[in-house]
């Protein structure tokens, strides 16, 4: 008779162990490495940019072969009449990666450039049901332009000469 129930309740603690495995996701997926740079390949990392710069954000997601978005947000950071972490109004871009890749992210600022100050970019990446795996952030300073965020038509704050793009490179 023991053997009997010492049987069922190991039967049905394999059932339930089996049960929860198939909800359980062991994956190891993750952003290994987010750089900012003045090349599509961020060859060398940069913190230091001028007002007229392209700045590229270059994220790589490793140990997986799932089908990933990744995500890339600026901030103000410390910049003379913005708060900081604020979100740059439109800065968000998405790329969808197929498995392991590399996501690149460029922008500019138009008018009289990027105003003096530092920003953060945050890299996220969320899989196909909207959960965030990983996330990263790397910060970059503009120097060399105004110091504070007027674009030449003289609208304090106008982020309307900001101009973004994202590249898939593979």
């Amino acid at each position: 008779m023991r053997t009997k129930r010492w049987n069922l309740a190991l039967g049905l603690g394999l059932v339930l162990a089996a049960a929860l495995a198939c909800n359980f996701n062991f994956s190891t997926a993750n952003i290994s490495s987010v750089k900012v740079g003045k090349d599509e390949k961020a060859t060398t990392d940069t913190a230091t940019f001028g007002p007229k710069d392209k700045v590229y954000i270059v994220a790589t997601l490793s140990n997986t072969s799932d089908k990933w978005k990744v995500k890339c947000t600026l901030y103000f950071d410390d910049v003379q009449g913005q708060k900081s972490g604020d979100k740059i109004p439109d800065s968000e871009k998405t790329i969808e990666l197929p498995g392991a890749g590399t996501a690149t992210f460029w922008y500019t600022w138009g008018g009289q450039g990027w105003p003096n100050g530092k920003y953060k970019a945050e890299v996220v990446m969320v899989n196909e049901q909207g959960e965030e795996k990983d996330k990263k952030s790397v910060t970059f300073n503009v120097t060399g332009g105004s110091s504070s965020s007027s674009s030449s038509s003289g609208n304090s704050g106008d982020m309307s000469n900001m101009n973004m793009s994202n590249d898939n490179d593979h």
